[in-house]
């Protein structure tokens, strides 16, 4: 498409925090990036910003750190931003979060610079979203149940919504950490070096289901008070204090380690064995599952949400219902048992993941959504 091949591109989030939003934004931005588009990130800043530089955006400081749309802060932030955009002459706002959706519509409206709104997961039908929807000239869904979501909950126009699924710099999971790394590793997290390890990593929260992970391990330890299994979990929330007490009162103190939320997940994903995620809620897409199965882990995920898009049950991992902690240590058991099934499951991950969620197929797919909104664009303009 001639004029437009290369598109100077402003990604807005609302912060660039661990997460699942930020480990995303910064494969796309190295994928973009490689392909010569002029890419800058703004946000709130956050631990994460180094990260996003060494991918190879410009990153542009906002003051828009707040959840709400109807923050004063964000609408303060506003003119200025569309004075940004208008200087740098920027074609197209790709927004991830809603605040900055809001911020982008409004960038739309008073500079005609297209929108793009990649939702993340599945909303709550809150007034605000029904008055001011904010939904981009284009809706990328990551999975399909939030494309549905999109579409029969909020009344996007079918039309409007690409389905483009999250996908993964694959190579950066396939470094092997060596034995003696791994050793290292497990000490400083307090693992014993013969134990199989059951681990989460993603974001504390009640819809994570880290209560039912707890109480699965502590029944495969009831039944099997012999065999060597302890339990990780990585990550930080608001819900932290109450896992550490639930963990305690079942009796896991020594049998389950806690790790702060760390900026590269590869590390404890080197010393986990059985990936478990026993999420209670609908997840848009399950990026931490992605993660594990890119370095060759089985999965125990419950069958809920964009989940089963991902994992194929009895071939990647096992499907269990939400909440059965039976079925869930059944299949812990199962694993910590046969480490061949294990092993050959892990192997099937990470070939699901080469083969359909690499981040060279999102950012075709990204890139084509962007040549979309710019060749509408052109065509309305006047000759």
């Amino acid at each position: 498409m001639a004029g437009i091949s290369k598109i100077r591109i402003l990604i807005l989030t609302t912060h660039l925090n661990i997460g699942g939003i930020t480990s995303h934004l910064a494969d796309l931005v190295s994928g973009l990036v490689k392909r010569g588009h002029q890419v800058t990130v703004g946000s709130s800043g956050g631990e994460l910003s180094p990260q996003i530089a060494e991918a190879g955006a410009q990153v542009l400081p906002l003051g828009i750190r707040t959840k709400s749309e109807l923050s004063p802060r964000l609408w303060k932030a506003i003119p200025a931003l569309i004075r940004w955009i208008r200087a740098h002459e920027i074609q197209v706002v790709h927004a991830h979060t809603r605040v900055t959706q809001v911020a982008a519509e409004c960038v739309f409206r008073a500079a005609d610079i297209p929108n793009i709104a990649t939702c993340h997961g599945l909303y709550k039908r809150r007034l605000g979203r029904r008055l001011f929807p904010c939904w981009g000239v284009k809706s990328i869904a990551i999975s399909d149940i939030v494309r549905r979501h999109l579409i029969d909950d909020f009344c996007v126009p079918e039309s409007r919504v690409v389905l483009v699924r999250n996908g993964l710099n694959v190579g950066r999971f396939l470094k092997v950490a060596s034995p003696e790394e791994k050793m290292r590793i497990r000490r400083s997290y307090g693992l014993a070096s013969d134990s199989i390890v059951f681990g989460i990593v993603a974001r504390v929260a009640q819809v994570k289901g880290h209560e039912f992970f707890l109480r699965s391990l502590a029944a495969l330890k009831e039944k099997y008070p012999d065999r060597r299994v302890q339990g990780l979990i990585v990550g930080d929330g608001d819900y932290k204090d109450r896992v550490v007490r639930v963990a305690h009162g079942l009796g896991l103190d020594r049998k389950v380690c806690f790790v702060p939320a760390v900026r590269d997940p590869t590390e404890p994903l080197s010393v986990i064995d059985v990936f478990v995620f026993p999420v209670i809620w609908q997840e848009g897409f399950g990026l931490s599952v992605l993660e594990a199965m890119a370095v060759g882990l089985p999965v125990i995920a419950s069958r809920i949400g964009a989940i089963d898009t991902i994992v194929e049950d009895r071939i990647s991992g096992f499907l269990t219902p939400v909440q059965d902690v039976g079925e869930i240590s059944r299949y812990m058991e199962l694993l910590s048992r046969d480490r061949s099934l294990a092993r050959k499951m892990g192997e099937m991950g990470r070939k699901i993941v080469e083969e359909k969620f690499s981040v060279d197929h999102m950012t075709d797919e990204v890139e084509e959504v962007y040549h979309s909104v710019l060749e509408g664009a052109c065509q309305k303009a006047p000759a």
